[in-house]
């Protein structure tokens, strides 16, 4: 009987012909707009929209709707973010852009002129091995003392970890996170200061956890965050790295971030950091046309470039770490030493553009007298990193770490001249390139 009553009464729907919330029941057969569109359609289509002629128009309609879906605006507030497959692969500026259609191509668009938030969430277990490895490495927090030691320990990395990384909402498992830093670690930890530099590597742990395989944030295998803990201004790395950019020199993009940290016992704010894309990860994706060549960090006294200096620790692989070959550096070193550099000149420039971008290091070498930046080249062995371009098999400079820009505070943070005329022949990659007149002239 019940069921009879529901029939009668429209399937549920009360006997006015409205629904059970007193809306009228103004239903509508769904094919019948279809049906509608379809005439339309093949009104335009040859014979009407049948055969292989009209199945080939259709095909060729809908393809080009998907081709259009990868036109795309960038607000004046915004970053366009573009990823293969995934991948980080471009960024583009405010106004209308494209990208290839979905799925092989998506554009995010974050906002850029807000300050973005982080939470990271690290067990009390996993902090407490942290801070065991870094008293280890560097000595008691807080004692005020350098390292223990000038042993290997104090040399190495410290260990990582893992970690939940909360971002807009979404959440990233088991993320390897440590300390990072050199002169920057030992000045937080010695002084009692916990805003140390972070690294964030997305998949780290992944042979642990397989479910994390090739996780990624947004692209991003990596990420450095600077905590400008000797930069009160907090510019510096932001200001440094997008003058070098503007300038054409490959370098990290950067972004300010609010980062929370619970380390067990709840959420404590830890600071602004500034966030800095990491050059083995993404730098050499987005700004080479390939990533396959050999990237290298030197330090050191070979990274000096002085003569008889090198050896293979002081330019530590970053990229093709299997393949022992130094072979593109061992020429650099081979050809900016000749002794026809000044007798020869011309077959020397010549040779030595055939394996090195003189034009990028002249204009690194122009901006970083500049911007005063004393921690570099020309008296600190670090800070750069070097990689061969498979396209065109030259070793390319880029700079790294900008934190001690813009400031002159006497004593050894003391930048060079802007005439260089101080520099000696131990840092040869300047001096013997300013001693020719048609270098000298470029960097002028």
């Amino acid at each position: 009987m019940k069921q009879k009553i529901i029939n009668e009464n429209n399937n549920g729907w009360n006997g006015n012909n409205q629904n059970p919330w007193g809306q009228n029941n103004n239903r509508q057969d769904f094919e019948n707009p279809f049906d509608g569109l379809q005439k339309i359609i093949s009104k335009f289509l040859p014979g009407g929209g049948k055969g292989w002629k009209g199945l080939f128009a259709v095909l060729l309609i809908l393809f080009g709707l998907w081709s259009l879906s990868g036109i795309y605006r960038v607000n004046a507030d915004e970053q366009g973010v573009v990823l293969r497959f995934g991948k980080f692969t471009s960024q583009t500026g405010p106004g209308l852009h494209y990208h290839l259609p979905f799925p092989i191509e998506t554009a995010l668009t974050p906002k850029v002129t807000t300050v973005n938030r982080i939470d990271i969430k690290i067990s009390k277990k996993n902090w407490q091995k942290m801070m065991d490895d870094m008293e280890e490495k560097y000595g008691p927090f807080g004692s005020g003392m350098g390292p223990p030691n000038s042993g290997p320990s104090s040399q190495e990395n410290p260990i990582w970890v893992p970690s939940d990384f909360y971002f807009n909402g979404k959440q990233w498992y088991q993320v390897g996170v440590r300390f990072k830093g050199n002169s920057t670690i030992r000045f937080s930890w010695n002084r009692g200061v916990w805003k140390i530099p972070l690294k964030f590597d997305f998949d780290e742990f992944e042979d642990d956890y397989p479910q994390i395989d090739n996780q990624r944030f947004y692209g991003f295998k990596q990420l450095s965050m600077s905590s400008n803990a000797m930069d009160p201004s907090l510019l510096r790395e932001k200001i440094s790295a997008d003058v070098f950019r503007s300038s054409g020199i490959p370098a990290a993009q950067t972004a300010f971030y609010r980062v929370f940290l619970d380390r067990g016992d709840g959420q404590e704010f830890w600071g602004i950091y500034t966030c800095v894309e990491e050059v083995d990860d993404t730098v050499i994706e987005s700004q080479f046309i390939s990533d396959n060549g050999n990237l290298y960090k030197p330090t050191g006294q070979g990274a000096t470039f002085a003569k008889g200096s090198f050896s293979n620790e002081s330019f530590s692989k970053h990229t093709n770490e299997d393949d022992s070959d130094w072979s593109d550096i061992i020429k650099l070193f081979e050809v900016l030493h000749r002794t026809n550099r000044l007798s020869e000149s011309d077959n020397w420039r010549d040779d030595l553009e055939a394996i090195f971008r003189t034009d990028i290091f002249l204009k690194w070498l122009a901006t970083n007298s500049t911007i005063q930046n004393w921690d570099s080249y020309g008296k600190m062995s670090q800070n750069y990193y070097l990689y061969n371009d498979p396209k065109t098999s030259k070793l390319t400079w880029i700079p790294w770490d900008h934190n001690e820009a813009m400031i002159n505070a006497g004593r050894f943070r003391t930048p060079l001249s802007l005439g260089l005329n101080e520099v000696g022949d131990n840092w040869p990659l300047i001096r013997f390139l300013l001693d020719d007149k048609i270098y000298l002239k470029e960097y002028r």
